[in-house]
């Protein structure tokens, strides 16, 4: 899959076009577009360093045996099974966003500085990485946990709970939850007009 997507993404920077036709410069300016393409090539260069350190990471984990210590060394302070599942993922999170961090402030304070597409202050990257920590906990906290628990009560066809219950949340927030938010504010506006 690494190997695949870092193909795709090199296919996908050498078939970029070094300028536009005269038709499209019409509507989109010469040099926002060049300057988007330099944007992205070294976003995409950049990407290549940190997937490929993410990988070695990953692949270091599995060889020398570093998520089986982790869960040795969890075991000693947490005997809930679902409680150590969810500590193990956010020890593994924490560290492996610890250990990234660096390469997201220099794409972010460097790279999008550079082109003058960085709005980020060092405040709001620090209140963005710890509301995405309070998210994460949340939505994979409760993911998990579902899934931890269907396996401990069904056993072997906890799978087709998961997946039906994941399905239910998924069509619930992206389907029926903005829908009723439409319908709400077209009722709000439609009561405004009556006024």
């Amino acid at each position: 899959s690494f190997i695949f997507d870092q193909a795709l993404d090199y296919l996908n920077l050498k078939s970029q076009k070094e300028d536009i036709s005269d038709e499209v410069a019409a509507f989109y300016d010469r040099e926002k577009y060049i300057k988007s393409l330099a944007y992205h090539k070294e976003q995409t260069m950049f990407s290549f360093l940190t997937s490929s350190f993410s990988f070695a990471l990953s692949l270091g984990m599995l060889i020398w045996g570093g998520f089986g210590w982790l869960d040795t060394f969890l075991r000693q302070y947490v005997q809930q099974e679902i409680v150590l599942t969810l500590t193990f993922f956010a020890v593994l999170m924490i560290v492996s966003d610890i250990l990234t961090t660096p390469f997201q402030l220099y794409s972010t304070f460097v790279i999008e500085e550079k082109y003058g597409f960085n709005k980020t202050t060092v405040k709001t990257f620090v209140l963005d990485k710890l509301k995405g920590y309070l998210l994460g906990a949340i939505v994979g906290g409760l993911l998990i946990t579902i899934l931890l628990y269907l396996i401990q009560v069904l056993g072997s066809n906890f799978w087709i709970w998961f997946a039906f219950i994941a399905a239910g949340l998924f069509c619930l927030s992206t389907c029926f939850i903005p829908r009723l938010f439409c319908l709400c504010l077209i009722s709000l506006h439609h009561c405004q007009k009556e006024n």
